[in-house]
């Protein structure tokens, strides 16, 4: 299979077989960004506060990984952990990608969820922010 993108189209051709015809397909690229991009980013942003506990090991070895499994099957298609730096307000900042608002909302009605909420006191005693915002551009 070969692949032509140009700006607004991408062309698609079907080589597999040189003895068959060869099928072409012209997509409008506007179609492959909204079949391959999220619609929804999740940010999940710690505080920072006096006597803050944030134990990294833990929340890198257990609850994230408890979070892609559960949300994952509920449409969460990636979450990123970030360092904000020592000037931000904030101690650590967390995005998650949401294939669109339906699945980040069936994910907060979830049983299962339950599970990720019931995790947090077992690395931070902090409080978090946690802003949905519908991507647009």
């Amino acid at each position: 299979m070969h692949l032509l993108a140009g700006r607004d189209w991408v062309i698609c051709e079907n080589v597999a077989d040189s003895n068959a015809d060869s099928i072409i397909v012209i997509i409008p690229s506007t179609h492959l960004r909204m079949a391959d991009k999220p619609e929804v980013i999740v940010t999940v942003l710690y505080r920072k506060k006096e006597g803050l506990i944030l134990d990294m090991d833990y929340y890198l070895g257990h609850h994230i990984p408890l979070t892609n499994s559960i949300w994952g099957k509920e449409g969460m298609t990636s979450c990123t952990v970030c360092d904000v730096g020592q000037d931000s307000e904030f101690a650590l900042k967390v995005i998650l990608m949401w294939k669109n608002m339906a699945s980040w909302e069936g994910a907060q009605a979830a049983e299962a969820t339950k599970q990720i909420s019931a995790d947090y006191k077992n690395f931070t005693n902090g409080e978090f922010i946690v802003i949905v915002g519908k991507i647009i551009n």
